[in-house]
């Protein structure tokens, strides 16, 4: 089972980190994009896929400032 990292001690309405691998973020993009192509996605949830596309993208780009490498 793989476990999540997520940043508790941010100031309210902040952002917060959460820290997973690549493979299990194309994963959640995967499984996001399946529920949208069936039945249409929350509001909620398509925040979160354009928020992992946006993470995705941002280390692809070698920004390892902004997104954490799955080896951390």
């Amino acid at each position: 089972m793989t476990t999540y990292g997520v940043d508790r001690y941010g100031t309210a309405g902040g952002d917060i980190g959460i820290y997973m691998s690549a493979a299990d973020a194309n994963s959640t993009l995967l499984a996001l994009e399946h529920i949208d192509q069936s039945a249409g996605l929350d509001p909620v949830l398509a925040k979160l896929r354009e928020s992992i596309k946006a993470a995705l993208v941002t280390k692809s780009s070698g920004d390892t400032d902004s997104a954490p490498s799955s080896g951390e």
